[in-house]
């Protein structure tokens, strides 16, 4: 079983990988482009877009298809 890290801005959640395939880029290989904190209250994220870390921000809805 996989361990997670500890959200370092609750203490009281794990981050938790996530995968978008809206974000993929063919020539890029990488499992998770973000991790999100597994505390309902807490609304950290670390994210991996267009080559940018974005970090803090809410989950998005996904988009309607």
């Amino acid at each position: 079983m996989e361990s997670y890290p500890p959200c370092l801005k609750c203490n009281k959640g794990i981050l938790l990988p996530l995968s978008d395939t809206s974000y993929d880029v063919p020539r890029v290989a990488m499992q998770y482009k973000t991790w999100a904190c597994s505390n309902p209250t807490c609304d950290y994220e670390i994210s991996l877009r267009s080559g940018q870390v974005i970090r803090g921000q809410q989950p998005r809805d996904p988009k309607p298809r």
